[in-house]
């Protein structure tokens, strides 16, 4: 779809996107380590107020740079992503 009114740079949003994405979980999950398991059961009510605390009442007040500073203690930064993704297609493709 993207290709056919040429969105071609709207990939590097999605790329962002995911990489905030596993740093902001990772936030989470150092506040409450037990998110996995209530996500499992299908309980995502502390997840979702974390995110709220931590992102969406912000709305457009800082840069996705001084959000992730402020959430994570630190910038955005690929390192995270990497290790997801590592993990994930460890686990998919038995690397």
């Amino acid at each position: 779809m993207h290709w056919s009114f040429g969105g071609i740079g709207l990939f590097v949003g999605y790329a962002l996107g995911n990489m905030l994405a596993v740093q902001y979980y990772n936030a989470a999950l150092a506040a409450h380590p037990e998110i996995p398991e209530q996500i499992r059961v299908g309980q995502f009510e502390t997840l979702h107020g974390w995110l709220r605390e931590n992102i969406y009442r912000h709305g457009r007040k800082f840069t996705a740079h001084e959000l992730t500073q402020r959430v994570t203690g630190r910038g955005i930064r690929v390192e995270d992503h990497l290790a997801y993704l590592k993990t994930k297609f460890t686990d998919v493709y038995g690397l």
